[in-house]
């Protein structure tokens, strides 16, 4: 049966609830019965602050606290630790301001207490007690803590991860058997692992014998994107995490670092989308934050619309017909940063040598572009150009994060595994926008659009933003 939250990973955050737990104890004993006791501890004021404990556990996962190779490390959990209290405390000084009646006495008092002593607590039990628990405890088959996956691919990247498996004793990892169509692996044995049959064989193996599964890694390097995508829809059927490591998927290793292991760098495609938030709740957020943003960004929008019209002839907005979601076209709006006339033949030649001509390095703008702006330079540095997209994830024809629309032109030259970025509606920002920017192919944007459409979620959609604003204030990558 597929279990989508790994044992050792609900241990652990039943660990950190009693360390938080015991932490906000201790702060409000010393608070109250030492520093300035003996005094009763209110018991109202003590039982709000346990509430705003609850979210920690989604805070944690943001800053990766449970991936395996950060609680097996030292300095990055530390690290981590420290982030997550930082915004737990946002949540408490919200509360204090919220409800200062009650929380206010004091209050400064208890939150520097809290985040000495929760960070105390969290690094000594998760660095000195939990990590060597689990070093002791990791082969006890009675606490279920290893990973037990199977391996598509029996070649040399399989053999790759198998060795890299029993090399690295802390990952905590099993490997029942290898799949492979190649009719002569069957039946053979890799490093004492055996190759159980082709992939098609994995539903006798699945269905039928109901073996206990944790995850399915992909791990054939010498694949076109096309036969990869397909293999994985195959898999997903069987409805267990999905796991990469295959060479059309590096650049999500390489540039987002979402592997749960130390030392198997491999992307999960499968497990983590919620239907009521890609269907329903992100939307409402669309609508409420584009509606918000146009207002408070309205004066923004003043400047810079006044600011065009004096330094170059034409219209503040540029208008364009762009492909999105379900491959329809849609007016798509910005503020013109380009001189009036231009042709679009030194975009397109770009594009054709970027799809076609399968070129790595570049940028989908063209660098020191003589046809832009002054202002237009300014506007593109800090991808304030983009902003008037507002209106169209307003209008329902864009999210505020999702893939990148695209041209026609550019439509006109797609494989066919290109239009899967298709399937969700395009965005302002999107993964490739956030971690990828103007460093990567064209090929890998789209993996990282297909990647995003895989594992879309808040909490996705909130590092993809907060990513965004360090890239955009520091203008990394644009021109």
């Amino acid at each position: 049966m597929f279990k989508k939250y790994p044992s050792v990973k609900i241990y652990l955050v039943a660990f950190d609830f009693v360390l938080l737990l015991l932490s906000l104890r201790v702060t409000f004993i010393l608070r109250y019965r030492v520093l300035e006791g003996p005094l009763p501890i209110p018991k109202l004021v003590f039982v709000v602050y346990v509430l705003l404990l609850l979210p920690y556990a989604f805070i944690f996962r943001l800053n990766n606290l449970y991936k395996q190779r950060i609680f097996l490390s030292s300095y990055e959990q530390m690290l981590q630790i420290v982030k997550s209290l930082l915004s737990l405390l946002g949540l408490y000084i919200l509360a204090v301001f919220g409800l200062r009646n009650l929380l206010i006495e004091k209050s400064r008092v208890l939150l520097i207490l809290f985040f000495i002593i929760a960070f105390f607590f969290l690094a000594l039990g998760r660095v000195f007690v939990f990590r060597k628990l689990y070093k002791i405890f990791k082969g006890n088959e009675a606490l279920d803590l290893k990973r037990r996956i199977i391996v598509v691919g029996a070649g040399q990247a399989g053999t790759d991860l198998l060795t890299k498996i029993k090399e690295s004793p802390y990952e905590g990892i099993k490997i029942l058997g290898f799949f492979d169509d190649d009719p002569a692996k069957k039946g053979k044995e890799i490093l004492g692992v055996p190759v159980l049959g082709a992939i098609q064989d994995m539903d006798y193996y699945l269905q039928t014998l109901k073996i206990s599964v944790d995850g399915i890694y992909i791990c054939i390097s010498l694949i076109d994107h096309q036969a990869l995508l397909d293999l994985i829809q195959r898999i997903k059927a069987y409805g267990y995490p999905v796991y990469l490591d295959s060479q059309p998927f590096k650049v999500i290793n390489d540039r987002i670092n979402v592997h749960e292991f130390e030392s198997l760098l491999s992307a999960s495609v499968h497990g983590a989308s919620n239907a009521f938030y890609t269907d329903f709740l992100k939307r409402i957020m669309d609508a409420v934050f584009s509606a918000l943003f146009l207002l408070l960004l309205s004066p923004f929008f003043l400047v810079v619309s006044v600011l065009i019209k004096m330094t170059s002839k034409g219209t503040v907005i540029y208008k364009s017909r762009v492909v999105g979601k379900n491959e329809k076209q849609f007016t798509w709006y910005k503020f013109r940063t380009m001189r009036v006339g231009q042709d679009s033949a030194k975009h397109d030649t770009l594009m054709y040598e970027l799809i076609k001509k399968k070129k790595k390095e570049g940028t989908l703008k063209i660098k020191d572009d003589e046809r832009i702006t002054r202002v237009g330079k300014f506007l593109r540095k800090f991808s304030l150009d983009e902003l008037p997209q507002l209106v169209n994830v307003l209008k329902g024809q864009m999210s505020l994060i999702g893939p990148r629309p695209c041209s026609p032109y550019e439509f006109s030259l797609y494989e066919e595994w290109h239009k899967k970025r298709f399937a969700v509606l395009p965005g302002i920002t999107g993964l490739w926008q956030a971690f990828g920017r103007s460093y990567v192919g064209y090929d890998d944007m789209i993996i990282m659009d297909v990647y995003y459409i895989e594992k879309m979620s808040f909490w996705l959609d909130l590092k993809i933003l907060f990513k965004t604003a360090e890239v955009v204030l520091l203008g990394k990558g644009a021109y």
